[in-house]
């Protein structure tokens, strides 16, 4: 649950944006993604972010 007056780190949502492209990179392929992006980088990103809190 996110409190109305809390600001969102932009690390959390630049990691909901590549959850995005994982899924485009995973159900449309065709499309292509802006960048390379897999699910263990996706697991790296998530650790350090983690990490950071």
């Amino acid at each position: 649950m996110v409190k109305r007056d809390k600001i969102i780190p932009i690390e959390f949502i630049e990691f909901q944006w590549a959850l995005q492209e994982l899924r485009v990179s995973l159900f449309a392929q065709e499309l292509k993604t802006p960048y390379p992006i897999s699910v263990k980088r996706m697991d790296r990103q998530w650790q350090e972010l983690v990490d950071l809190q």
